[in-house]
């Protein structure tokens, strides 16, 4: 959302809503096996940060830790890179690195 916020790009209002309703006649197992996946790591969600944006840009995987997101209609182009348990992480404390080529524009997150 902060990304959308700076960018200045419209999400749709569902953009965070989970999609899967909920089980309410959960067994004892259920239970457990859903708080096992409740919280998710900063690990197991690079990944999606690495394919999703806004829906209008093509998302185009150059490498594990590189998107490139491009609209050819109007010239943009935005890397979306990892950066986790790397140098820059190491020296900067960011975990994703976003770079909109067009205005040459850096943000750490």
């Amino acid at each position: 959302m902060l990304a959308a916020q700076i960018t200045k790009v419209d999400l749709p209002a569902n953009a965070f809503v989970s999609s899967q309703p909920e089980n309410v006649k959960e067994t004892i197992l259920d239970t457990a096996i859903n708080r096992a996946f409740e919280r998710d790591l900063e690990e197991e969600l690079m990944p999606l940060d690495l394919l999703r944006f806004d829906g209008k840009l093509v998302p185009h995987q150059r490498a594990a830790s590189l998107t490139v997101f491009k609209d050819s209609t109007r010239n943009r182009r935005l890397l979306v890179m990892s950066v986790n348990k790397k140098p820059l992480e190491e020296e900067l404390g960011i975990d994703l690195l976003y770079w909109d080529q067009v205005h040459d524009a850096f943000t750490f997150v």
